[in-house]
């Protein structure tokens, strides 16, 4: 059963929202193209590696699984790529989508890559996952959970990535790493090994609660801040949804591009969608009109009073905000 699902990460949604947005030919486009390849790579890794989980869920439908979720840690946060809840046992997955060689290196808690002749240095995703690891515990023990054993994987989600061990790493490191076509084998390999159930159905049903309840999304980051931009260096207006050239008109109670020659009803919203993403959580009815290039104070009014947002205070000082998730 999957209790909590994966969606698009909110970075991504910020970076193509700025990438729709900022002005042609801005000297940052090529950057921004390349943090956005980097962490869509990462993403489509952890949709490859659900497919195996999602097979799991067909033979052994107790399983809970819960993809990308943060939990709170004393002031601080940490984030599991993929929590697996069995009646012995809790997995965590690490994901990782890398190419070329992988040489891990948890006593000096490091990972190289090696990918055409160059070597380049990460975090060893071993030493990160037994810290989610930690945190976890932690975490349940603070809810007055049972004691249940707590088993962690790095999966490697491209099969043509090769994987090594430094000299001295002990073997326990080493079976702990391996491709995501080997986690189905690898999960049955743990249930015969932990056939003790630690939790019935209402204490699972009990921890899925707990988790759902305690899981924050990550917060958006002011792209705008990072990369030294205002409002004057990204193009404001309706963008068409078909074709993304040109601001489309408010005529007829609808949105017309005239460049595609089509009309769209609620094309309002991607534009509240990329405000959102990229300027402001809050936005009031003239701060709408004057990014939506509505002429009318009493159009843009109606048109947030039926876009399904929340909001606070009244007349000229309402704002606007996404509904919380």
């Amino acid at each position: 059963m999957i209790v909590k699902e994966r969606e698009v990460p909110m970075k991504i949604q910020q970076y193509e929202a700025l990438l729709r947005r900022l002005l042609k030919r801005h000297e940052l486009i090529p950057e921004i193209e390349a943090e956005l390849k980097k962490r869509y790579k990462g993403y489509k890794g952890e949709l490859s590696v659900d497919y195996y989980t999602d097979l799991l869920t067909i033979e052994k439908k107790e399983i809970r699984v819960f993809q990308n979720l943060r939990l709170p840690y004393g002031p601080h946060f940490f984030q599991i790529d993929t929590l697996l809840i069995f009646p012995q046992f809790v997995l965590i997955l690490e994901v990782k989508n890398i190419s070329g060689t992988l040489i891990f290196d948890p006593d000096r808690e490091q990972m190289v890559r090696v990918y055409n002749e160059k070597e380049e240095g990460f975090q060893c995703p071993i030493a990160q996952v037994k810290r989610h690891r930690i945190q976890l515990m932690q975490w349940m023990k603070s809810r007055k959970f049972p004691s249940i054993p707590i088993e962690y994987l790095v999966v490697v989600s491209n099969p043509a990535t090769i994987l090594k061990f430094a000299n001295g790493n002990n073997r326990a490191d080493i079976k702990k790493v391996i491709h995501g076509h080997s986690l189905v084998n690898k999960v049955y390999e743990l249930s015969k090994m932990i056939k003790t159930q630690k939790f019935d159905d209402k204490q699972l049903k009990r921890v899925s609660r707990g988790l759902l309840k305690d899981h924050r999304p990550s917060p958006p980051e002011n792209l705008m801040k990072l990369f030294n931009l205002s409002i004057e260096n990204i193009a404001t207006g309706v963008l068409c949804p078909s074709c993304e050239k040109s601001p489309m008109v408010r005529t007829h109670g609808s949105w017309f591009c005239s460049t595609c020659r089509e009309w769209k009803h609620d094309a309002h919203n991607n534009a509240l969608s990329d405000y959102f993403l990229l300027l402001n959580d809050s936005i009031t009815t003239r701060q709408f009109c004057h990014f939506a290039h509505i002429s009318s104070n009493k159009t843009g009014y109606r048109l947030l009073q039926t876009s399904n947002l929340s909001f606070s205070g009244t007349g000229r000082a309402r704002k606007y905000f996404l509904p919380s998730s």
